[in-house]
């Protein structure tokens, strides 16, 4: 078996965009770079095994996700973390529930060792503590960021982080994930629609094309 975390071949979203193909080792990142409506988010949830693809191959630690029974899935998919557009806070849970759900769910852990697990994510995304109730959009998204490293995932999926900031603010976010990056050694796949400046989160681009029409 390689060594790559992710594996994409001829992945394609839309009949009308070029499928992608690319790899990643961990600690390895790629900026999946479009305008809106060319299926960037389409892309990043047939990586996440969220649905089936129009075509193409997704091999996540060497398995075929799209070809998994659900119970492997299931198992194999607790090696990714997933930040979908805006984030997606559960609206009827505190920031903290939210942050430890996924760590109540799948591990079987005291609740000193949780909020030591929680405070722990909380510092790597750049936040002293739990913001309290009136958090800024800033601060949610960081929020819903360290819920996605809560497991120490080998791969994340992040859909336009700093989409919604002020440019201080989605700064932060980016810096965030340099952290990340060094800290974790965590492959990253990360949708945008306007690149980054490279001295603040450095990435090769995989960018999304129209295909030629069939004549």
């Amino acid at each position: 078996m390689n060594d790559y975390v992710l594996s994409v071949r001829d992945l394609q979203a839309r009949r009308a965009i070029q499928p992608i193909s690319f790899d990643l080792k961990a600690g390895q990142k790629r900026l999946l770079n479009a305008p809106p409506g060319m299926g960037k988010s389409i892309l990043l949830h047939a990586m996440a095994g969220i649905h089936r693809p129009r075509g193409g191959t997704v091999l996540l630690k060497g398995h075929n996700i799209h070809e998994l029974p659900p119970a492997e899935l299931d198992v194999i998919r607790l090696s990714l973390g997933y930040l979908p557009g805006q984030g997606q806070l559960m609206s009827n849970l505190g920031l903290y529930e939210n942050l430890v759900l996924p760590i109540r769910y799948h591990a079987n852990l005291s609740e000193n060792m949780i909020r030591r697990q929680a405070m722990e994510t909380l510092r790597l995304v750049g936040l002293d503590a739990i913001p309290g109730e009136f958090a800024d959009r800033r601060e949610k998204r960081l929020v819903a960021l360290a819920r996605t490293l809560i497991l120490t995932p080998d791969l994340l999926l992040l859909d336009e982080p700093g989409e919604g900031m002020d440019p201080e603010h989605a700064d932060q976010v980016w810096e965030a994930l340099n952290t990340i990056s060094q800290e974790r050694n965590i492959a990253m796949v990360i949708a945008v629609k306007t690149r980054p400046e490279p001295e603040l989160f450095d990435a090769p681009e995989v960018v999304l094309h129209a295909q030629d029409p069939v004549s």
